[in-house]
């Protein structure tokens, strides 16, 4: 087997890292396996490396956190590469892993078992997203916390810089279209999913899958007062969903419409600034080495 690993350098804790690798490419390296290694040097490196790739490889394996799957999702699809992936988590919250039945201590036997699946991933404006496109004040915390606070406190990270950012939250005036229903309101998060868990929190009560040509989304309707923002809390906590507060459910394609550029996240990484979003379901388009059926 010939494999392409891309590797980055940032993901993860600092004194573990260098270990790891190696004990990765030990592995890889078995057998026979030709192993070709490139580590980047930014965000959408990998994606710009993938574009000049002219070598045959049988797998291109992306090992950091979600955004360097992201990169390399990206990176394989929008080039059109016909190429099969893996992936080795080394990241803080890693939730598209968790997902698949992928950890650390077991992915390079996967790729080596060659346990592959084919899962859905979703297209936003034409870029691809493994898990989750989200917007709101909260949903930038995954991008803004900075990476050496992701590395030493992981998921606690992400709580830690969402409570500095309650005091700041606001709601956008959307109109949207979903199952040829439209409508229009004040909303505070909106999050779009193909996962069983966001920013490490899993949720079984919508009945997620990742293979069903669906995405799962949760829009939450600006609160008339602070209790109405406990409530909302308190429900989600409980995993329930409520009509009064909250839009929800289950959608192969939606379009949204703001007054104004409303940033996003694609897969915890900064997904831009956009007026008009365009969101669909890309039926099993993913085929990545997995630890579930």
């Amino acid at each position: 087997m010939r494999y392409l690993l891309i590797y980055n350098p940032v993901s993860g804790r600092e004194n573990s890292r260098t270990t790891k690798l190696g004990k990765i490419l030990m592995k890889l390296g078995k057998n026979g396996n030709e192993l070709m290694v490139y580590q980047t040097q930014g965000k959408g490196d990998a994606r710009r490396y993938l574009s000049l790739v002219r070598e045959q490889y049988d797998m291109v394996i992306a090992c950091g956190g979600d955004g360097t799957l992201h990169d390399v999702l990206n990176g394989v699809f929008q080039n059109h590469l016909c190429l099969p992936i893996g992936y080795i988590p080394l990241g803080s919250t890693n939730d598209f892993a968790s997902g698949m039945g992928i950890h650390f201590r077991n992915a390079v036997e996967l790729i080596l078992r060659d346990c592959r699946k084919r899962v859905d991933v979703g297209r936003f404006n034409g870029e691809y997203f493994s898990y989750v496109a989200a917007f709101g004040t909260i949903t930038s915390v995954s991008y803004s916390t900075p990476q050496n606070i992701k590395n030493s406190f992981g998921y606690m990270a992400y709580i830690i810089e969402g409570i500095k950012q309650i005091t700041q939250m606001r709601s956008y005036r959307v109109r949207f279209q979903i199952n040829q229903q439209e409508e229009e309101d004040d909303i505070l998060i909106g999050i779009i999913s193909n996962s069983l868990s966001v920013a490490g929190v899993k949720s079984k009560k919508m009945n997620p899958s990742l293979d069903d040509g669906m995405m799962e989304y949760l829009f939450i309707k600006k609160p008339n007062h602070i209790i109405d923002l406990q409530t909302v809390v308190a429900l989600l906590l409980q995993e329930k969903y409520d009509e009064k507060y909250m839009y929800y459910g289950k959608t192969s394609a939606l379009s949204l419409h703001f007054e104004e550029e409303v940033e996003w996240t694609l897969d915890g990484e900064f997904g831009g600034q956009w007026e008009e979003v365009e969101i669909e379901t890309c039926p099993k388009k993913l085929e990545i080495a997995a630890g579930v059926e």
